[in-house]
């Protein structure tokens, strides 16, 4: 890979601790006990990115898939509340974790795919953002990332892997978050995105939208300062 090979294989082991830590949470083990029989179970997503990126301390919720078909009365008894979700899957409070499960095969992503295109390594390659590329399994720790995902640690800089169809505020508000808390560097592309996104909502739109994220906000008037300079920079560039 390009970049410091130390410093990726780090990353690595940093998200393979995380994974094995989580399993001896008491709550979260309970949860892949009792839906193991199901399939393979994969950490995809924020976790794991946060922690390449930034470490443990920068996770917020939880995203697991399985490769296999839910049982609901096994996910359903080991979570305090259990709802489902826009995407097909489950929002769980599994002891203080707030966690998202579904099947990889209900996956919105794979809703127009044949049966063969389902896989990890296919489920990667239709995230939004490049930062977003990895899973790892809870079963073997083995981590699986996209190339877009590999690019972005780095030279730790956020892009595109597909461009929403219908983008809206939420989608450029995940982009400034991501900037902000992983200290990373807009490609040239969403960097035009987000300006655009910005002088069309204003600031505080941003901010306010940034309420779903319940507690674990970054954004304020420094963060869009900021932001500002790198569109300023990158367009002198």
């Amino acid at each position: 890979m390009n970049g410091n090979p130390a410093e990726w294989k780090t990353a690595v082991e940093r998200v393979q601790r995380y994974a094995r830590a989580l399993l001896k949470d008491d709550s979260v083990g309970r949860l892949v006990r009792s839906v193991g029989d199901c399939g393979e179970l994969f950490l995809f997503g924020g976790a794991p990115r946060d922690v390449a990126f930034a470490g443990a301390r920068a996770v917020g919720d939880i995203d697991i898939f399985v490769e296999g078909q839910l049982d609901v009365d096994a996910v359903a008894s080991v979570s305090r509340e259990t709802r489902r979700t826009n995407f097909g899957g489950y929002r769980l409070i599994v002891g203080r974790h707030d966690i998202d499960i579904w099947e990889l095969a209900s996956s919105y992503a794979f809703r127009f795919e044949k049966k063969s295109d389902v896989g990890v390594q296919q489920l990667l390659k239709t995230v939004c953002f490049s930062t977003d590329g990895v899973a790892i399994s809870l079963a073997t720790r083995k981590v699986t990332v996209s190339e877009e995902f590999v690019e972005s640690f780095s030279k730790r800089v956020i892009d595109f892997v597909r461009v929403p169809s219908d983008p809206n505020i939420l989608v450029a508000v995940r982009a400034a978050r991501l900037i902000t808390k992983l200290d990373l560097r807009p490609s040239r592309r969403l960097s035009t995105f987000l300006e655009a996104e910005i002088d069309r909502y204003g600031s505080a739109a941003f901010i306010s939208a940034e309420e779903r994220w319940r507690g674990r906000r970054v954004l304020d008037d420094l963060t869009f300062a900021k932001l500002r300079k790198m569109f300023d920079s990158q367009a002198i560039s």
